[in-house]
């Protein structure tokens, strides 16, 4: 479930450097093709974000304003990168903002970093808008029997 809308994201990125990177037949406005590869690039980021908010909370999680910077920052690299960037320009500031929301989400996957709640304070563990996975928490794991072992192995 992605973090915020395409017009949450017109909002926070730059509109015209996505649609240059979105509208190869250079139309000059938002087609119903530009409209869906922005979807999926908002649905891929929220894909990596929960990849790697997952390993420490329960989802969905709740739209909240760091979920949402987060989904915009990565999104709007995956449109841009469509059309490449170049060095020395305004792009190294998206690459930079990309970077910084991989270490982010990294920091939160190994319990270094918390996700704020809109008031500021983290958001609480348990309840159905997700919540922090309980460290105690163990993988079990089961197998069948030996296959193997001394008594059937005798004289080899």
């Amino acid at each position: 479930m992605p973090y915020l809308t395409l017009d949450e994201l017109k909002t926070r990125k730059r509109e015209d450097a996505m649609l240059y990177a979105l509208d190869p037949e250079n139309v000059g406005e938002w087609t119903v093709l530009a409209e869906e590869r922005a979807e999926a690039a908002i649905q891929d980021a929220a894909d990596t974000i929960d990849s790697f908010v997952s390993q420490r909370y329960t989802l969905p999680l709740p739209p909240v304003r760091a979920l949402k910077r987060i989904n915009a920052d990565i999104a709007f690299y995956l449109i841009l990168a469509r059309r490449g960037f170049q060095e020395g320009t305004a792009d190294d500031v998206v690459v930079r903002d990309y970077e910084e929301a991989l270490k982010w989400l990294r920091l939160v996957a190994e319990g270094k970093a918390q996700i704020p709640a809109d008031d500021g304070q983290p958001i609480p563990p348990g309840g159905s808008q997700g919540g922090v996975v309980p460290s105690e928490a163990k993988p079990e794991i089961e197998s069948a029997g030996r296959v193997f072992g001394r008594d059937k192995l005798k004289g080899w």
